[in-house]
């Protein structure tokens, strides 16, 4: 069993006791109340359930993107741009290593954005055009409807984890190199 799987047993285990000795009916709701943003709270710190998926993995960027109509344009000029970027800056071997850490993907994303302006221009034909597609990529992507400014302050408070990893940081910097 993993750490992880222990804590939410924990938590559904102190939650279920919590609503079986409390005796008034108020008291139970403010359990309840308390009780669910705290297992929401857990499973986005851990990584698990609905918020275990990496937004930032090339899988989810093409299921998201590259099958409907309306995203069509996303897809050709800036998920598959995003993808020969980073499959042109990693091998197979790091690109699956680093899509299992969250924050390393969103570290590598927030890194090669400036590039993948420049391609998403060149692919769509103008600067303008290029910024509407980034726009419609990052209110796609982001997570909670944030607009596409906030989610770029999002990214990088997710890529802010990097720093306490500075040894791996410097790694993925040196292979980020043009």
């Amino acid at each position: 069993m993993t750490s992880t799987t222990i804590i939410v047993i924990v938590l559904i285990v102190s939650g279920i006791l919590l609503l079986r000795f409390a005796s008034k009916f108020i008291f139970k709701l403010m359990g309840l109340l308390l009780f669910a943003p705290a297992i929401l709270i857990i499973l986005y710190l851990f990584n698990i359930g609905p918020f275990s998926t990496n937004l930032f993995s090339r899988d989810n960027l093409s299921k998201k993107f590259c099958i409907s109509e309306q995203t069509l344009d996303v897809c050709e000029c800036v998920v598959k741009k995003y993808k020969t970027l980073v499959e042109s800056k990693f091998t197979e071997e790091e690109l699956n290593e680093i899509e299992n850490k969250n924050y390393e993907s969103a570290y590598v994303f927030k890194q090669l954005t400036d590039q993948l302006a420049i391609q998403t221009a060149i692919c769509s034909g103008s600067e303008d055009s290029a910024k509407i597609l980034m726009d419609k990529f990052m209110t796609g992507l982001i997570p909670f409807g944030l607009s596409p400014s906030k989610g770029l302050d999002w990214i990088s408070e997710k890529t802010g984890e990097m720093k306490e990893k500075n040894e791996r940081k410097e790694e993925l910097d040196s292979l980020l190199k043009i």
